[in-house]
């Protein structure tokens, strides 16, 4: 695990692409670790809660951003590769810039990732920072929320990169099954990091 970078799989059935997206961001992250929102995994669980509280406290001091990851993707294509009916439906679905001097269509699309949280405006991002982002997410699977702490901003005193995986439904009554069962959760101490919030 990246030493600041925590993920939650939970049991979510993940179909075969999704298994191999997952396998390739593995790849990216050899050091990585997977904390499981589920009493029966102390470690996983207290490690879970204590993210979780983390973020709850950014938010406490209304400083926690939640927003789709917007990214501008282009493409360039020789004009003599485009017929007419192609032209029509290429500008269906991009932005279409001609080069006259080139003889080059420039295709351009607006890209949306998933829900990014973070303790910055989003508004800030350079389009390579947002890049780096991607770099960071892909490949991600489409019930993952991501979350990016930077130490610059407030609630920097743990920078902290990682996803959240939402669980199915069935896996959200299961778990809530095991509450009122065998596995009552219970109260974890919040991270010494965690900044406290003082309203005024």
């Amino acid at each position: 695990m990246h030493q600041d970078y925590g993920h939650r799989h939970g049991d979510v059935q993940l179909t075969e692409e999704q298994k191999h997206r997952l396998h390739l961001r593995q790849q990216v992250y050899l050091k990585q670790a997977t904390f499981h929102n589920s009493p029966s995994d102390p470690s996983g669980y207290e490690m879970f809660r204590r993210i979780a509280l983390y973020l709850s406290a950014i938010q406490d001091q209304k400083q926690l951003y939640a927003e789709p990851l917007i990214l501008e993707r282009s493409w360039t294509i020789p004009a003599s590769a485009v017929s007419a009916e192609g032209f029509q439906s290429l500008e269906k679905e991009f932005t279409v810039h001609y080069n006259q001097q080139e003889d080059i269509y420039t295709l351009h699309k607006q890209l949306v990732g998933p829900i990014l949280i973070t303790n910055y405006d989003h508004e800030i991002l350079c389009c390579e920072q947002r890049e780096d982002l991607y770099h960071l997410i892909n490949p991600w699977i489409e019930n993952d929320v991501v979350f990016d702490i930077r130490p610059e901003y407030v609630g920097g005193e743990w920078p902290i990169r990682g996803v959240f995986r939402l669980s199915s439904f069935h896996t959200i009554l299961n778990f809530l099954s095991h509450l009122l069962g065998k596995e009552p959760e219970y109260d974890v101490a919040k991270d010494p990091r965690t900044p406290s919030y003082y309203p005024r």
